[in-house]
Formats: structure tokens, C-alpha cells, sequence
């Protein structure tokens, strides 16, 4: 029978994917030291993230929820045939389990109320002892990095874009106070654990090994979990593609373009320029945020947060070698609107960085949208010119074309020169 349970809520973006991916892989190493992390399914997807069956069973409007959204189920039969499914398979995982110590992991249970959380407290008493201990395990994060990944998930997995996530996403002052809040009056405010990010990454097993140590998990069996990163950031050249994806292209089932064929897992690695938030976006949100983050740093006695602005990079830094050479390899793989999408993208950044852009940049980009408009615009080398012309204006298209003509014409001299 479970006696004791380990509740880890994110928050969001603090290392939760890879938290959740590195217990699941070492689930029979957990149980056979008490541990049990459940593993749920839905239809053919493996589910190690518990926010997926716990923000659908307990948060309101399961059918707009992103998850159920994406596996296409949002009928009210589905679902509660989906959650029937969520609470069968956990039994059976408790069932066949013969610790006591239950370990479950959803950064999504950090946005619930204290109504949900009540509920989500309920449905778990039914499998567990009645003295029963509940340990919360938060997580928290310099707020201007924390913003800068949570932008990132908005316009990669989310269907934002660059303009709305940066200017519209909100800065909640009160946003560790209120979960505090709420957790407190569920669980009891001597139940929750805090750990710095910044401080668990530096673990020698990472975000997970800092987890398993703050619920009690011999030192012998965390020293065979691995300092995995499994979410990676997306650069700005990702960001920036994605962002155009979304703002152009129309929904298909209710769900971001990107979510088309492999465009996602495709895109999602492209080398590039790291992105970093605007200097007076990071300024802003430090302003916001600090009394709250200092509230929750002095209330649960951890080191506090100092204002410390990231750099932007350069400019000319943008679309280099790497970047074009990838998009080269995948673009073929892409479905045509993509591809139209980042000739597009690519036509807008010369046309703002102009000045910026060295002429080697600026000529390698320009022979990549001369080369891939084959793929959508099929006819006369005129409308080419005029596809392009449109996007950059008469004058610039121009300099880039004569540029480009010219050092094709040198580089055809020499190769006939060295033969």
C-alpha cells in the first residue's frame, strides 16, 4: 500500500520534460527500491508526463486541452472513456506494486486551483493508505530565463508567434504566491519542498538527481540516472520560422500548421543564433517579478535571484553556414507551404538586415530563395524575379541578383582556369 507520496509540479519550464523522461526510463530501478513512477498510455502514445491525464481528468474543458487535442480526442464520450483509461491504468500500476512510495511529476498541476488540486488529491487517496504522507516538490527559476524558455514553448509547440508571445505574454506579480497559496490550503505548507533550477542543474545527475535526493532516494541509486537534457531550446532562426508558420499558414484540426508532417521535429533542432529576449522585455519582467520571486526565495529560506541581463547577440550573427546547410538537408522533407513560408522568412531578414548582413551572408541567402522558389514557383524565371522583387523591393533585388551574377560568373572563370 502507498504511505508516501511525491508530488513534483514543474513549475514550467524548469526541467520537468527531462525529469519526467529520465524516472520513466529507470522505472524498474525505482521500483525495485520502493519507488513506483507510473507510466500511463493513450491510444498509442506513452504518456511519462503526468500533467497529460491529470490536467484532462481535473482542469475544466478537457476538449480544448492540447494533448487531447492533438491525439484527436474531444468527443465527451471519448474523453471519458480516455479518463476511465487514465484511472484503470494507475491502478493497475499500484496494484502490482509492492513499495510504498509513489512518485508522480506534472508541471501542469502548478496551475491548478484549490478545487483541482483537492480533486487531485482525492482521486490519489483512493489507491493509498489513509495515513498517507504528501510531500510538493516545486521547482523555480530566474523569472527572466524562466520567460525567455516559456516564450520559446509558445511559439514552437504552442502556435505563437515572435510579436504576440514577447508583447502580449503577461508578467504575473503574484505568481508563486498564489500557488503557494493554493497548495498550502490542500496539502499543508510544511508538505512543500522549493529547489532553485539554478542550483539543480548543477547535480552531478542534474534536475533529477536534485529531485530524487530532496524525496529520500539513496545516493547509490541516483548515481545511475543520467545528466540528460531532453527538451532542448530552439534558436532564433527556428523561432523565427515557426513564428512565420503560424501567422500565415491556416489551422488544420484545430492545431498549429506546424504540426503537419515532420515539420516540427524537423525544424525544431535547426541550428543557429541562440535566442535571448529583447533587453527591455528582460528589464520589464525583473520589475514585475522580483517581489514575488523574493517572497518565495525568503519563505522558504533560498539564496534570491539577482537582476542579471542576458546579452542579445549580434546581428550579422544570424542564418550562418550551419543554419542554411541544415535547412538544405530537411527542406525537401517539408511540406510545399513550409517551404514557401521560409523563402519568405528568409526574403524579410535580408530586407531588415540589409545593412546588417555581410555580402557573403546576404549572396548565400539569396542563392538558397533563388534556388528552392522551383519548388512553388514553377514557371519563368521572370516571375521569379517578381516574386522576389515584391518581397524586397526593385533596387535591392536587383543588387542582390547582379551580386549574385556576377561571383557566378567569376567562380565558372576560375574552375575553367584550374582545369
Amino acid at each position: 500500500m502507498i504511505k508516501y507520496i511525491y508530488i513534483h509540479i514543474g513549475v514550467h519550464k524548469t526541467g520537468s520534460t527531462t525529469i519526467q523522461n529520465s524516472l520513466a526510463n529507470k522505472q524498474d530501478l525505482l521500483k525495485n527500491h520502493g519507488f513506483l513512477y507510473p507510466i500511463f498510455s493513450a491510444k498509442t502514445s506513452l504518456i511519462t508526463n503526468h500533467s497529460v491525464p491529470f490536467v484532462s481528468m481535473f482542469r475544466s474543458h478537457p476538449e480544448a486541452y492540447f494533448d487531447n487535442k492533438i491525439n484527436r480526442i474531444t468527443t465527451q464520450g471519448e474523453i471519458a472513456y480516455l479518463h476511465q483509461q487514465y484511472e484503470e491504468q494507475l491502478a493497475f500500476q499500484i496494484a502490482n506494486f509492492s513499495g510504498d512510495k509513489l512518485i508522480l511529476s506534472g508541471e501542469g498541476i502548478c496551475t491548478f486551483n484549490v478545487d483541482e488540486l483537492t480533486r487531485l488529491k482525492h482521486f490519489i487517496s483512493q489507491f493509498t493508505s489513509s495515513d498517507t504522507r504528501t510531500q510538493i516538490v516545486m521547482f523555480c527559476r530566474n523569472p527572466i530565463k524562466r520567460l525567455n524558455s516559456i516564450i520559446v514553448q509558445l511559439i514552437r509547440n504552442k502556435g505563437g508567434t515572435l510579436q504576440s508571445s514577447i508583447e502580449k505574454t503577461p508578467i504575473p506579480k503574484k505568481y508563486y504566491r498564489s500557488r503557494i497559496s493554493y497548495l498550502s490550503e490542500v496539502f499543508g505548507k510544511e508538505n512543500i519542498t522549493i529547489i532553485r533550477f539554478e542550483d539543480a542543474v548543477k547535480h552531478p545527475c542534474g534536475p533529477t538527481g536534485s529531485l530524487l535526493q530532496a524525496i529520500g532516494v539513496e545516493a547509490q541509486v541516483i548515481d545511475q540516472f543520467e545528466n540528460i537534457r531532453y527538451n532542448s531550446a530552439s534558436t532564433y532562426e527556428a523561432l523565427t520560422i515557426f513564428s512565420a508558420i503560424h501567422e500565415s499558414c491556416p489551422y488544420v484540426d484545430d492545431l498549429p500548421y506546424s504540426y503537419q508532417s515532420e515539420t516540427l521535429d524537423l525544424l525544431t533542432p535547426l541550428p543557429g543564433q541562440k535566442f535571448v529576449l529583447p533587453q527591455k522585455t528582460q528589464k520589464l519582467n525583473w520589475e514585475g517579478s522580483k517581489q514575488d520571486v523574493d517572497w518565495l526565495c525568503e519563505t522558504f529560506s533560498i539564496e534570491k535571484y539577482a537582476y542579471e541581463e542576458e546579452e542579445v547577440p549580434a546581428i550579422y550573427t544570424k542564418w550562418g553556414v550551419e543554419t542554411i546547410n541544415y535547412l538544405h538537408k530537411i527542406i525537401g522533407d517539408l511540406p510545399d507551404l513550409v517551404k514557401k513560408t521560409i523563402l519568405d522568412v528568409l526574403l524579410a531578414e535580408l530586407k531588415m538586415y540589409k545593412k546588417e548582413f555581410p555580402w557573403d551572408k546576404k549572396k548565400k541567402l539569396f542563392a538558397f530563395v533563388l534556388y528552392y522558389s522551383l519548388y512553388w514557383q514553377l514557371g519563368s524565371r521572370l516571375k521569379k524575379f517578381r516574386y522576389i522583387e515584391n518581397k524586397l523591393g526593385f533596387f535591392t533585388t536587383l543588387s542582390y541578383g547582379g551580386n549574385y551574377l556576377i561571383n557566378k560568373f567569376i567562380d565558372r572563370i576560375l574552375y575553367k582556369k584550374q582545369i
